[in-house]
């Protein structure tokens, strides 16, 4: 199963380029794959040991059984249940409600990728399984910035892209952001943007709650 997931990732579904190099050797860049319960004592195990090992960068936590709408709810419930993991904000847009999870790494905070087989996520989001990806060690130290980022904030795409040049940076920065545009069709919106863990239909997340 973590195959597939990998080759979603290689193929660039996701649209991030640095993504896509990073999933093709996955242990040089110090990026794992867990499979894990949804219980937030599994969940919160794994974030913390992830945080603690000098090996992981990037952390993967694959949930096998969240493959139906109400798993996904239990899942995004569970989250919110967890000690290394926050909801900074829910939001409604259009007719959907979108979860924004943090992880807190240390001093840092971490934005918390969700993907999974659901038509209703971005395309971006759209892979075989469902997991969610975490970054669990500090930004790469460059001398300078694809663009602003908050303080304190990581995220998926702070990958250490090991001993590659400046100018191949910034070519897979570009191809990055077109890929994602093309494949949303648009600009990375609140929706689709990093820092959105999932996005649900309002009458998806309402039905399974009455």
């Amino acid at each position: 199963m973590p195959s597939e997931q990998r080759k979603f990732f290689r193929s660039n579904g996701s649209g991030c380029a640095f993504a896509a190099t990073a999933a093709k050797d996955m242990a040089k860049y110090g990026w794992t794959q867990i499979k894990s319960d949804v219980d937030p004592v599994s969940i919160d195990k794994h974030i913390k040991s992830a945080i603690r090992s000098e090996e992981i960068t990037t952390l993967s936590l694959l949930f096998p059984d969240v493959d139906q709408d109400q798993n996904l709810k239990e899942l995004i419930e569970n989250l919110e249940k967890c000690d290394s993991v926050y909801l900074e904000n829910r939001f409604e847009s259009n007719d959907n409600y979108g979860f924004q999870f943090r992880a807190r790494v240390n001093e840092l905070t971490s934005w918390v990728t969700g993907f999974g087989p659901f038509e209703y996520l971005p395309v971006t989001r759209q892979s075989p399984r469902t997991e969610i990806t975490i970054r669990v060690k500090p930004r790469p130290l460059y001398a300078w910035n694809f663009k602003e980022t908050p303080e304190g904030i990581i995220h998926l795409a702070d990958l250490d892209m090991k001993g590659m040049s400046d100018k191949h940076l910034w070519n897979h920065w570009r191809v990055s952001f077109e890929r994602t545009k093309r494949l949303l069709g648009h600009e990375p919106d609140q929706e689709s943007a990093a820092k959105t863990t999932f996005v649900v239909p309002k009458k998806i997340i309402d039905r399974i709650s009455d």
